[in-house]
């Protein structure tokens, strides 16, 4: 047994499920469910704070816009509204839940690396209060991850009980006690989204009866509710610059901003978007730039955007590049900055040839290994980059 002292207990604090970051950390997402059938859901403050704009995916792929219409920071909980018509998930008065009752969590953790599909892992009640005998919380056993902020906890009734919200911090657990701690999770206990939901004028006529007919088992749990969870998509500001580029604004590019295809595909293009490989060559002079129209293509000279998306990683240069125009684009030509953007030194020229080419009006993401060390030349620091020309066949 290894004894603490009273102060280190402030040290063994959960820790909040923050929302996965993605898409050069624009956008964050968590879980969440709709509580009337007139478009009103739940999720985490923390999954859409200072967002600038929400979108939830239900289970079908169909993307809604919403509002943030109420909030309780105190507890963790917000309440969006979409403008459509909706299957609601009831929400039971979590007073009647047990210590040692079942439960189920649905939410879409690292949607990145896990996919789209909702997850669902089942467990008990392991308390009646959270950490450090806070009321607000129930202690779980119910498997979450990083996404699952804002899901539904419910019984075996398919009844709201909760909000799953974080969990213990293991790695501080063991640096301060010595024991790695296994499954230790928590949920906002349902009494407090009722009490936010009665505050909005009309939602409390609108949410519907509890189910009092108890369900077989998990997967008749997460059938009778599919219809009703969403995946939460917050859109968030990035920091800026002032960059010039041919009398153009363009925002900074901080070098650990991490993304892929998936998360781009899904924020832009619902799962459309295609991911390429290109070849990425060190330019010595960028003087010769002017001439490289000719050089490289008899037709068409067009600017594109790389709609202000790319990102570094492990010193692979990603690129989100659209084509406005009536034919492939083959190649193009790009340069890295570090800060302050504006000023021409230090910038790094590379020569790109893509491997498939860039149809018309396709929006696509490019992938290559960078010819320098990004980390040595650009630093740590943000750094801006854009693209200058490219060429078509």
């Amino acid at each position: 047994m290894k004894f603490i002292k009273t102060a280190q207990i402030k040290l063994l604090l959960f820790l909040v499920l923050y929302p996965v970051f993605s898409f050069a950390d624009e956008y964050a997402t968590g879980s969440g469910f709709f509580i009337t059938p007139d478009g009103y859901f739940a999720t985490n403050f923390h999954v859409i704070s200072d967002a600038t704009s929400i979108v939830i995916r239900d289970v079908h792929g169909n993307l809604f816009s919403a509002s943030l219409v109420r909030v309780d920071k105190s507890n963790d909980l917000a309440i969006l509204k979409v403008q459509n018509k909706v299957q609601a998930i009831p929400i039971e008065n979590s007073s009647s839940v047990k210590r040692g009752s079942a439960v189920v969590a649905i939410g879409f953790p690292h949607i990145d690396v896990q996919g789209l599909e909702p997850k669902v892992t089942d467990g008990l009640v392991n308390s009646l209060t959270g950490i450090q005998d806070n009321p607000k919380y129930f202690q779980i056993s119910t498997a979450v991850q990083s996404g699952n902020s804002g899901g539904p906890l419910l019984n075996m009734y398919g009844n709201i009980v909760g909000l799953v919200t974080a969990k213990l911090g293991a790695t501080e657990i063991l640096k301060t006690t010595g024991d790695l701690t296994q499954n230790v999770n928590y949920a906002v206990k349902s009494n407090y989204l009722l009490e936010l939901a009665t505050l909005i004028p009309l939602v409390k006529s609108k949410l519907i009866p509890v189910n009092k007919k108890k369900l077989s088992d998990v997967a008749g749990v997460y059938a009778s509710v599919e219809n009703s969870i969403g995946l939460v998509i917050a859109k968030h500001n990035k920091p800026e610059v002032t960059v010039i580029s041919d009398d153009k604004i363009i925002p900074s590019k901080p070098k650990d901003w991490i993304a892929d295809a998936e998360n781009v595909a899904l924020l832009l293009k619902s799962g459309e978007i295609q991911s390429y490989g290109m070849n990425i060559k060190l330019l010595n002079d960028s003087s010769d730039i002017v001439n490289r129209p000719n050089a490289l293509s008899k037709n068409l000279a067009a600017k594109i955007e790389a709609m202000n998306t790319w990102w570094v990683i492990k010193n692979k240069l990603y690129v989100r590049f659209y084509n406005p125009h009536n034919k492939p684009l083959l190649a193009t030509v790009f340069y890295f900055s570090k800060s302050p953007c504006c000023s021409p030194k230090n910038k790094l020229w590379v020569d790109i040839n893509f491997d498939q080419p860039l149809r018309p009006n396709e929006s696509a993401v490019y992938i290559g290994e960078l010819p320098f060390d990004y980390t040595k030349n650009i630093g740590n620091q943000s750094a801006c980059g854009t693209v200058e020309m490219a060429f078509s066949e």
